[in-house]
């Protein structure tokens, strides 16, 4: 059985939202791991992170790879491509149901 690989696909990695009470959230996959790439995600859903972290005040990690810290939730990337996180998904921050 042959394994057929997409070739010149961009890699995407998985970005996260954790609260301390052990919720998962999925906020985006980017393309890249950077302070600015973690910024430009939440500004772009800014309407979601109103409505399930209920705060815009943003905690910076020394290293970028270390994420966020938004009123008791960690935004950091997971470790995970969005090609292994397809297989096991998070809830999305944007659904309605996602904290139910």
């Amino acid at each position: 059985m042959r394994t057929t690989v997409k070739v010149g696909t961009r890699t995407c990695y998985e970005l996260t939202a954790e609260h301390l009470d052990g919720r998962r959230l999925l906020v985006a996959y980017t393309d890249r791991k950077t302070r600015h790439t973690l910024c430009m995600a939440l500004q772009d859903r800014i309407e979601h992170v109103d409505r399930v972290i209920q705060t815009r005040a943003v905690d910076w990690c020394d290293r970028a790879a270390g994420g966020a810290v938004m009123a008791g939730w960690r935004i950091c990337w997971s470790g995970r491509t969005e090609r292994e996180a397809r297989r096991d998904a998070l809830p999305y921050l944007g659904d309605t149901g996602a904290l139910s």
